[in-house]
């Protein structure tokens, strides 16, 4: 039930109907479409070399939540990435800049680092379909961003430069150092990853993450992305689920008691049946 939910919840995202603010500046924007042999075209590069991916965080995120330590900050990392893939021509090399930085209107990859000192080290455009982005390519480097979850559940190989939110779901090889991480770039390291078993992993952690028990039905809270909007709905989302709030508490009482590190996985491992929509 889970992977089915998981496989759901991932094709609502790139079809362009969840409502986070990544998922919505990565799949929903009217982008142009975009082939892996329109790419290979456009950037003239040798359609039988594997093509890497390379998926920038946002620059506002917070790059040391999840106890990144082989790198300084997101900058510094994609600064080693380019190092390293402008001296592996037998790779042509895509590097696509986070979504949301449409969203925060700040600084932007193309600020900061030049694509067009490489034939095979390249930008994406800001207009390509991001799912089509992620089929083109053969795999993906992230430091712990949720497309490795997209791009697991499609079946690429991904490569975490950092511990992550999912490092330890198995879907995805993580580089113990700054070291290993060029090593394995460098050695192009997909070609030793068993994808099946990690692309189901992707899947059961889609469902879990994404998913949430048939009981909590429209009691849902809006994205923050919203911002002072949210308060508007207030009172109407609270006073129409005073039940499933009822429930709710009971659930957050017994998983304070459990000791299980995280409530919304408790809560999904916990429940029999899944909402749909």
């Amino acid at each position: 039930k889970l992977e089915n939910l998981g496989e759901e919840k991932f094709q609502a995202r790139v079809s362009g109907a969840s409502s986070d603010v990544g998922a919505i500046y990565a799949y929903r924007k009217p982008d142009q479409t975009i082939t892996r042999e329109s790419l290979c075209k456009h950037f003239d590069w040798n359609p039988t070399k594997p093509i890497v991916g390379v998926f920038s965080s946002c620059w506002s995120d917070y790059p040391h939540l999840f106890g990144m330590d082989n790198f300084l900050n997101f900058h510094e990392l994609i600064q080693a990435t380019i190092r390293v893939a402008s001296n592996k021509p037998d790779c042509n090399w895509l590097f696509k800049a986070h979504p949301c930085e449409s969203w925060y209107d700040g600084v932007r990859m193309a600020d900061l680092f030049q694509f067009d000192e490489y034939p095979h080290v390249r930008q994406s455009n800001l207009w390509w379909s991001g799912v089509d982005v992620l089929n083109a390519v053969d795999s993906v480097v992230t430091c712990h961003g949720t497309v490795g979850v997209e791009a697991a559940v499609l079946g690429k190989p991904v490569l975490m430069a950092e511990r992550g939110w999912y490092d330890e779901a198995d879907i995805a090889h993580r580089a113990n150092s700054r070291s290993d991480y060029g090593q394995l770039l460098g050695e192009y390291w997909p070609s030793v990853d068993d994808l099946a078993a990690k692309q189901q992993n992707a899947r059961l952690l889609a469902g879990v993450f994404w998913g949430r028990p048939d009981w909590q039905a429209g009691f849902l809270m809006s994205d923050d992305s919203r911002q002072w909007e949210i308060y508007q709905d207030g009172n109407q989302l609270i006073r129409g689920n005073m039940g499933v709030i009822d429930l709710e508490i009971d659930w957050i009482r017994n998983w304070y008691q459990s000791g299980h590190p995280y409530y919304h996985v408790y809560k999904m491992l916990g429940a029999s049946e899944y909402a749909v929509a």
